[in-house]
């Protein structure tokens, strides 16, 4: 086996390398929720049940989706991150704010989720 020295890897490679890019992918981890079979108080006692159920009318938390609204507080397209609720009323986290009681009627999905979060940047 040919051992690589310094002189070597000089000659394939130059001191300054120069890439012109478009755009670059940023990734950031979220994760996958909670396990916690209910929710404490500040001393550590259960206060609340969680619901065992991950899936509710087709969307999980994390999803990315859009949501078209043609009136009211929020009216508007919003995309972003979605918060679930057994209700249907969800939260989309989108990079200007958060939009609260979303019906899920009006939100579609344009990814599901995978524990990250995808964007993208131009340097």
């Amino acid at each position: 086996m040919r051992r690589r020295t310094a002189s070597t890897l000089r000659a394939s490679t130059p001191d300054q390398l120069d890439a012109t890019v478009g755009s670059v992918l940023l990734i950031a981890s979220k994760g996958h929720g909670t396990r916690q079979s209910c929710r404490t108080n500040k001393y550590g006692f259960p206060i609340r049940h969680v619901a065992r159920q991950k899936v509710w009318f087709g969307f999980r938390t994390g999803d990315l989706v859009r949501a078209v609204l043609l009136g009211g507080k929020y009216a508007g397209t919003h995309v972003g991150r979605v918060t679930i609720r057994a209700s249907g009323k969800f939260n989309i986290t989108t990079a200007t704010g958060t939009a609260a009681g979303i019906h899920y009627r009006h939100c579609r999905i344009i990814q599901h989720t995978d524990g990250y979060a995808y964007a993208t940047r131009t340097p």
